[in-house]
């Protein structure tokens, strides 16, 4: 996810530099998107991490 003023600024054609310059540099290039960061993009993340690893142990058993 490319996120921010910048990215937002640049748009597609900065997903799409972004998107070619890491294809060059590895071998499975993830997917990018342009998007708009909450106000915790990084506890949002750990949240959502942690509940994905909460399910999968509560399910799974």
């Amino acid at each position: 996810m490319l996120a921010g003023e910048l990215a937002q600024l640049g748009g597609e054609r900065l997903r799409a530099e972004v998107a070619r310059q890491l294809d060059a540099l590895v071998l499975t290039a993830p997917p990018l998107a342009v998007t708009v960061a909450t106000d915790s993009p990084i506890l949002d993340g750990a949240m959502l991490l942690s509940l994905g690893v909460a399910r999968d142990r509560v399910f799974t058993t």
